[in-house]
């Protein structure tokens, strides 16, 4: 789904997907550039949350933006142990938008102007601008994805 997706909505975009234990990554130096997107959906611990949310601070770009899956999912909740874990000893990522079940975070100069590209672009979901996560204030939005046409 996610090939057919990035198929048809970017269908000049450099994409390179890993699939691998991100244990693995650093050790690898798998990414041989700055990278302007990280997905974290794999290990739902607070350890391997942890861990994958270093690597992407290490790699993203300034620009750059991560995703968080299953921050909300009552079965994992390692996940959002180890964002707050992280967001306690690092201050270079910040949370800025959340949507079902999927958290966004970005540098904290990127901070403002991803909050209104993502109203921009998600207005139609807009379910509460500025609310609290951690020290973080972000905007949380419902589904709003196959308004958008994605599936």
């Amino acid at each position: 789904m996610f090939l057919s997706n990035l198929a048809r909505f970017a269908p000049n975009s450099n994409v390179k997907t890993i699939s691998m234990s991100s244990e693995r990554i650093r050790d690898s130096r798998i990414f041989d550039k700055p990278l302007r997107f990280f997905s974290i959906d794999g290990g739902h611990t607070r350890a391997l949350t942890f861990n994958d949310l270093e690597i992407a601070n290490e790699f993203l770009t300034d620009e750059g933006m991560c995703c968080l899956d299953d921050i909300m999912n009552p079965s994992w909740t390692g996940v959002i142990s180890g964002l707050f874990e992280f967001t306690r000893i690092w201050d270079n990522l910040v949370p800025f938008a959340l949507m079902p079940n999927k958290l966004f975070l970005c540098r904290p100069s990127y901070q403002r102007k991803r909050r209104q590209q993502f109203k921009a672009t998600f207005h139609r979901g807009l379910l509460k601008a500025d609310s609290e996560l951690g020290s973080s204030v972000i905007d949380v939005y419902g589904d709003c994805w196959t308004a958008l046409g994605f599936r």
